[in-house]
């Protein structure tokens, strides 16, 4: 399939609006709202492993991975990627306002590379999920968590939606109605969300689309989300078939 490319004045508004629009979130501009509600959702997920069970970076004698996850609801669920948790031996949440807790896999959505996590945090707040899909050449918003000055921060990376219901076969999975945006992803932001200039959710990172040189963010819709989301707070995992000798 080829995806859509943005031209013109539409690629000029990204490669010189990118930093327009992060100085305005810290001067009260249009996306002061999505910053803050990203940060107050937006956590780090931390795993730990065993030194010879996983080739991350080096901590001590173990090795970690740092990913993004936000909660989903108000007693520590975190939805988060299952990348980088297959055979870890603790999981870490920590929150921009200081706070750390264990969690534990409640449970886990293999097509869509997915994990509900359940921490030992309460009064936790959720993001809200958009009314209405964001429309083609709109801004939209990648919200992913970074280690700041011995913490954790939300950060915002801008970007335009060039399609909202592109057809894609990721992770050996066909899946119908993928929204494409131009973002940046960066390292640690698998299953990040993607959030309009208020700050609602409007998806899901899954993953990167690279051609000729330039990539494009492949995300889950919101709408689409909504029932996989109600399948792992039921506590019901779904996972991929295979066939072996």
């Amino acid at each position: 399939m080829r995806l859509r490319r943005l031209r013109g004045a539409a690629f000029l508004a990204i490669a010189f609006g990118v930093a327009g629009a992060l100085h305005a979130q810290t001067e009260g501009g249009e996306f002061a709202r999505a910053l803050r509600r990203a940060s107050e959702s937006i956590v780090r997920v931390s795993a730990t492993f065993p030194l010879e069970k996983a080739p991350f970076r080096l901590d001590g004698a173990d090795a970690t991975t740092s990913n993004t996850g936000f909660f989903v609801g108000p007693e520590g669920q975190v939805l988060t990627s299952l990348l980088g948790l297959a055979g870890c031996t603790d999981i870490t949440v920590v929150c921009t306002d200081g706070r750390e807790a264990p969690a534990q896999v409640a449970a886990v959505d293999q097509p869509s590379g997915l994990a509900l996590l359940k921490a030992d945090l309460s009064g936790t707040a959720p993001l809200e999920f958009v009314k209405e899909p964001p429309a083609v050449g709109t801004w939209i918003l990648l919200a992913s968590a970074r280690r700041q000055d011995g913490g954790t921060a939300a950060v915002l990376a801008p970007g335009l939606v060039s399609s909202r219901r592109a057809s894609v076969r990721l992770q050996g999975v066909n899946w119908q109605g993928l929204m494409v945006t131009s973002v940046n992803v960066r390292r640690g932001s698998a299953a990040a969300p993607l959030l309009d200039p208020g700050g609602r959710l409007a998806g899901v990172v899954l993953g990167v689309a690279s051609a000729g040189g330039a990539g494009d963010c492949l995300a889950l819709p919101s709408e689409d989300l909504a029932p996989i989301l109600e399948q792992l707070r039921e506590g019901r995992s779904r996972r991929l078939g295979w066939l072996g000798v």
